[in-house]
């Protein structure tokens, strides 16, 4: 499907595309007796089978296996061969320093990811990487991914080697110990050159390669899920569960039911500039356990983009064309109105270079679920230090974190009242997509309609009853805070200190709680400052 886009900025346009990744990436060592060899020889069976293109990422210890070098080299004109760069231990050693990790491939953060390394070393790591890649294939390759790369070695990556396009894992907390925590959603963003998963503001504080976030995640449940339990207990301790497009997790990626309704509600256009499914498994979930969601999901893009709805890419491709159409990064949105689930449940996710949000609707109540503003200065811990624990954390600046904030007396969010300080109830809720990179979303009330402007530089929200109020519940209970006026809050995170304007209401702190009041039925908050 294709229709005009708009960057907001007005320098390019592009026309309205659903895109399709299909990246997997090989691993060379496994310790639980995975068979490797065999997932990448069905994986390159099946692609060949449906004419499919792919992108085949490649972690170092894939160089050392004849079997797996074999396969790669022989699999044909469909496969685009990239970097992956988890670190493992020959990698290490072929480059002159000491492996610390447990074993030849070793997950943990501070050994498994540049960030564990001295910048001096990361680049030393990287050309080592490189130098192998073309001595078995002849050339350097277009694309690079792993779950985190620090901006200074995604900068490195682009300066050095031409990389046209990265890709990082989808936003989680917890699981693995890699908290990679308020980026984009989904879709691609150029970078901060001193954060990786924020997107910078200004061409001046930017790095120049799309960073693609990876695994199809649910926009819906994946947030927040296991949160609340089924008898209405909020476990901010429980970890955090993978509601993705992975083919090995049998409810989701390997549930048809599943499949179609993420694919469906990612292919109807509503999503401002484009649409980006990443789909694939690396080799380390054996071909038992992903075999056969990928023997659905593969046939079933195929159909899709034999229909004209998707569009199936090189990673490399997807990279190109993202330069040729954005100079700064697109907003971006994915209003998914259709729950797969009995909790049918509604969720609104926006993205700008400038902040991102969520809205999310259910059981006749609609809540900011999450909040963060981007700030390019903000720096990554590993900017220029170096990972020493066995986790890694990546963020942005919070305003509203519905799951970090969560305690077990309540649910974090920005929650809607109206007169006499009742919540409001909603009836129903309707979202339009409007040119120049903004979404309207009005939700009904039995006092009148609530509506969300969601625009690349402020977020507008007005009612047609009068004053209303949004209590924003955890927010100063878990960052330092200073209300310099009526109009700025200063907000502390991470030693860092970053400014919440408002154009239009009135910061208060009523009841230990964070609370903005409207102004003639309107609050706007400014980004642009």
């Amino acid at each position: 499907m294709k229709k005009n886009a708009f960057n907001k900025t007005g320098e390019i346009m592009a026309d309205y595309r659903n895109i399709v990744n299909i990246i997997n990436f090989l691993r060379g060592y496994e310790n639980d007796g995975t068979d490797l060899v065999e997932s990448i020889r069905q994986n390159i069976y099946l692609l060949n089978k449906y004419e499919l293109k792919s992108t085949f990422l490649i972690q170092y210890d894939v160089f050392n296996s004849e079997e797996m070098m074999s396969l790669i080299k022989n699999a044909g004109p469909l496969f685009e061969l990239g970097c992956w760069l988890e670190i493992v231990e020959p990698l290490v050693v072929d480059t002159g320093l000491r492996w610390r990790g447990r074993e030849p491939w070793d997950f943990h953060a501070n050994v498994a990811f540049l960030m564990g390394y001295t910048v001096s070393e990361r680049k030393k790591i990287i050309d080592t990487y490189m130098a192998r890649f073309k001595r078995e294939f002849g050339y350097y390759p277009k694309v690079a991914g792993a779950w985190m790369i620090d901006s200074v070695s995604l900068e490195y990556l682009y300066e050095k080697y031409n990389i046209r396009a990265a890709c990082i894992c989808k936003e989680q907390y917890g699981t693995d110990g890699y908290n990679i925590w308020g980026g984009y959603y989904n879709h691609a963003y150029y970078p901060s050159k001193y954060n990786m998963i924020c997107p910078a503001q200004t061409k001046e504080n930017q790095i120049d390669l799309p960073v693609f976030r990876m695994l199809g995640t649910d926009p819906i449940h994946q947030y927040d899920s296991g949160l609340i339990s089924e008898d209405g207990k909020i476990n901010p301790a429980k970890k955090q569960d993978v509601i993705t497009i992975e083919p090995v997790y049998p409810h989701y990626g390997g549930n048809p039911q599943w499949v179609d309704w993420f694919l469906e509600q990612n292919t109807k256009g509503n999503q401002l500039c484009y649409s980006y499914v990443q789909i694939g498994q690396e080799n380390s979930f054996d071909w038992r356990r992903s075999g056969e969601g990928l023997k659905y999901q593969y046939p079933k893009v195929k159909q899709l983009a034999q229909e004209g709805k998707i569009e199936i890419e090189y990673l490399s491709e997807s990279g190109k064309w993202f330069k040729e159409n954005f100079t700064l990064s697109p907003v971006c949105a994915q209003p998914f109105c259709v729950d797969w689930s009995t909790e049918d449940a509604k969720s609104f996710w926006y993205y700008s270079r400038f902040y991102r949000l969520n809205l999310y609707l259910k059981d006749g109540k609609i809540k900011i679920r999450d909040f963060h503003k981007y700030d390019e200065k903000y720096k990554e811990r590993y900017y220029d230090g170096v990972e020493d624990k066995i986790y890694s954390t990546y963020d942005n600046l919070p305003i509203v974190d519905g799951y970090r904030f969560s305690r077990e007396d309540f649910c974090a969010g920005g929650y809607f009242y109206g007169k006499n300080d009742r919540e409001l109830v909603i009836s129903a809720v309707e979202y339009s997509q409007c040119e120049k990179s903004f979404q309207n979303i009005t939700a009904r009330t039995e006092s009148g309609d609530l509506k969300f402007a969601l625009c690349e530089d402020r977020f507008e929200i007005s009612s047609d009853f009068g004053e209303f109020k949004i209590k924003m519940s955890g927010t100063i209970q878990n960052v330092g805070y200073d209300l310099i006026s009526e109009k700025e809050m200063v907000l502390i995170h991470n030693g860092y200190n970053y400014v919440l304007s408002l154009s239009e209401g009135e910061y208060i702190i009523l009841d230990d709680t964070l609370t903005v009041v409207s102004s003639d039925g309107k609050i706007t908050f400014s980004f642009c400052k």
